[in-house]
């Protein structure tokens, strides 16, 4: 009896599924049928509206990729030359890819794609002196000191 139970609930929601995917087939069906009255090319317009990606679009996540601090502009303008690493790092975050090359600069990349639309990008770069404080910021080709 309880396997019964189950099986009527997961048949349910495959049902309704199943319902709701022939009444989309029906909708497409009747637009392909309305266009062929139209145009009078029923077998060309049928092919091009299947496979059209307008017709199927699956979900295409956006990305984010380094350091999304950068997109807080409030953070950035807070910025003044004389503060410390810490200081930096709490407002910002530490950078993703610290450079082992040079200690005395943070290089910040945020690279964005969203699901539709332009892709953007922002890189901001700061630099250090010996006692740890802020002396030069560079962002989006300007730099201030």
């Amino acid at each position: 009896m309880g396997r019964r139970r189950s099986a009527r609930l997961l048949l349910a929601p495959l049902l309704v599924a199943l319902a709701l995917s022939a009444s989309a087939c029906s909708s497409l069906g009747a637009d392909i049928a309305q266009d062929a009255e139209v145009t009078g090319n029923e077998g060309r317009d049928f092919w091009k509206r299947i496979f059209s990606k307008d017709t199927y679009s699956l979900y295409k996540p956006p990305i984010h990729q380094g350091n999304s601090g950068l997109l807080d502009e409030d953070a950035v303008e807070r910025l003044r030359p004389g503060m410390r690493r810490d200081q930096v790092s709490y407002l910002l975050g530490k950078p993703v890819l610290p450079n082992v090359f040079r200690r005395d600069r943070w290089d910040y990349v945020y690279y964005h794609i969203p699901a539709r639309g332009e892709k953007e990008r922002r890189d901001m770069s700061l630099f250090f002196d010996d006692q740890d404080r802020l002396v030069r910021i560079c962002a989006e080709d300007r730099c201030r000191s």
